[in-house]
């Protein structure tokens, strides 16, 4: 089993951000977990196969989880789909969803594949439905006025992940991640915005990880982000980035020991290479350049630069590339 987002947003996407939405894959065919816009688009770049689709879950009918079923299904049918699909849901919103559907003519059609929409059962820890080697479990939690769900799946004597949906901390979640390897949390307010997060009913970061650590789940991931918070989470993704290449190249590359061995030359040019590499990425976050402004001749140490001739032009100098020479994948750093 393997899983990917094709949004982590809350409800106002960003540019790079759409709504939240999992699908979960097993060779016997792939879930998906809330359906926002554009979901075979998503699913395409996401590198999973609209039509391997065997199941669709939807926690609730608010628009970001929602909206973008009628045309799922009508992707499907042009794409000449004929296997069946299943939408599982509350049982209070299987009228709203075949609405919604047939709004857009695409709950039923001539020639077109088999459609189901079922409700789950409202238990704690109710067993919803399996797939191949997936069983999928779903527990109640607390969105305030909208009636919501949250999902959890297994796959048989391996990995397990919640899925907590739009939610207060609450007992439910609890109890359905207790031992679940991943859990992914709506975290749609920060820390500092709690007052917020409640009126809303939803969580905020810090109520996510405590939720977490009762549940003592292995791995918290944070979702449903609100888009007032995009800009700040994509920052200090890049920092962490920049500090686990900075640790990988000093594990690579150690400082020279006084009075023990040098480090070898060509070690010395790899790390002033990538040094640069680095140097130049961190500008290019920090710096506007003038649109139309040509970008300056480059010369790397010890690689492929460029000699002065008497008439002042430039010619190369023959060497042969470090990245060729030490077997370097250029492509790994900016």
């Amino acid at each position: 089993m393997h899983f990917t987002f094709l949004g982590t947003s809350g409800s106002v996407p960003s540019a790079v951000r759409d709504t939240t939405s999992i699908v979960v894959v097993v060779p016997e065919g792939a879930l998906l977990i809330d359906c926002g816009g554009s979901p075979v688009q998503k699913l395409r770049r996401a590198g999973v196969d609209p039509q391997a689709l065997v199941s669709v879950v939807i926690t609730h009918i608010h628009p970001d989880h929602a909206y973008g079923l009628p045309a799922l299904v009508r992707n499907l049918a042009v794409l000449g789909r004929q296997a069946p699909l299943t939408i599982h849901c509350r049982p209070e919103h299987v009228e709203p969803l075949r609405s919604l559907l047939s709004l857009f003519s695409t709950l039923e059609r001539p020639g077109m594949f088999a459609l189901t929409v079922r409700a789950i059962g409202l238990a704690e820890d109710a067993h919803a439905f399996d797939l191949g080697p997936l069983s999928v479990r779903t527990s109640p939690n607390e969105h305030g006025a909208m009636p919501n769900f949250a999902v959890r799946v297994d796959v048989t004597r391996r990995r397990s992940v919640v899925y907590s949906s739009d939610t207060r901390p609450c007992d439910a979640v609890v109890a359905l991640a207790r031992g679940a390897d991943t859990l992914v949390h709506d975290a749609t307010y920060s820390e500092r915005d709690r007052g917020r997060a409640g009126g809303h009913a939803h969580s905020t970061a810090a109520e996510a990880g405590e939720v977490a650590a009762r549940a003592g789940v292995r791995r918290l991931i944070l979702t449903h982000i609100g888009a007032e918070y995009h800009d700040e989470v994509d920052a200090r993704g890049r920092d962490r980035a920049r500090a686990r290449a900075l640790s990988a190249l000093r594990r690579v590359a150690p400082r020279r020991r006084r009075g023990g061995a040098g480090v070898p030359r060509e070690t010395r040019r790899l790390q002033s290479e990538v040094a640069c590499r680095h140097a130049r990425a961190d500008a290019m976050l920090t710096t506007r350049v003038p649109r139309g402004t040509p970008a300056p001749p480059r010369r790397r140490r010890g690689g492929p630069g460029v000699a002065a001739t008497a008439a002042g032009r430039t010619a190369p100098t023959g060497r042969t590339p470090l990245s060729r020479r030490a077997g370097v994948r250029r492509s790994g750093f900016p």
